[in-house]
């Protein structure tokens, strides 16, 4: 009798058991899937924080290069190498510190409704210098801060 009672609760056992092993199943792939999430969440930070860190790098230098052009003696042959280096290096500090164009003439409206229009660090970082180095537009600048 013993072996019958085992024999028809064996169906039960094994649903169980099945059960047991689908809901480890279930929660060790969820592990999993927030792990992944996890790690690409710090990676995008962390790439993040590269590109920032390079955009500083790249203002900064644009910038020490430019005053050091501004102080060398004007001779003939430094003007024929400094005019044009002084100049590639304006260009490239407005494309690097100015990445929308007209931006410092929009209105405060316009101007934050660009800003929410921006994802990219760099380029929040970019018009929040713009905006503190401008108009200095509180509204503004709280708009960027609250994307960055």
């Amino acid at each position: 009798m013993e072996l019958l009672d085992t024999l028809r609760d064996a169906p039960r056992r094994v649903a169980a058991q099945r059960q047991i092993l689908e809901d480890a199943t279930r929660a060790r792939a969820e592990a999993a899937r927030a792990r992944v999430q996890d790690a690409r969440a710090r990676a995008h930070k962390v790439t993040t924080q590269g590109r920032v860190l390079r955009w500083n790098l790249e203002t900064r230098a644009l910038e020490r290069v430019h005053g050091w052009l501004d102080q060398l003696p004007e001779t003939p042959v430094t003007a024929r190498v400094v005019a044009p280096l002084d100049r590639l290096v304006s260009r490239r500090l407005t494309a690097v510190t100015q990445p929308l164009e007209g931006f410092g003439d929009l209105n405060s409206r316009d101007a934050i409704a660009a800003v929410r229009g921006v994802s990219d660090a760099v380029t929040l970082h970019a018009l929040r210098r713009t905006e503190a180095a401008g108009r200095q537009r509180k509204t503004v600048l709280a708009a960027i801060d609250a994307r960055l």
